[in-house]
């Protein structure tokens, strides 16, 4: 991954995974199952790379991955 894209996803990480934490431990009622959920999300948007890069609202995105895990 070239160092452009670390940072992006470096970023992207560091600002939305506790508020992602939080909305799925309120679905789940379970914070390591949260935790693990969340994870998985990143997880998934980061083999959709390109297609989050050029995504209007990446934050939107991750929640939409998330809502279907």
């Amino acid at each position: 991954m070239p160092p452009e894209q670390d940072v992006f996803f470096e970023s992207l990480y560091q600002n939305n995974f506790n508020g992602l934490v939080i909305y799925a431990r309120a679905q789940l009622n379970d914070t390591y199952e949260a935790e693990e959920v969340v994870q998985d999300a990143f997880y998934t948007v980061l083999q959709q790379k390109e297609k989050l890069r050029h995504h209007e609202n990446p934050r939107a995105y991750l929640i939409s991955v998330l809502k279907f895990k």
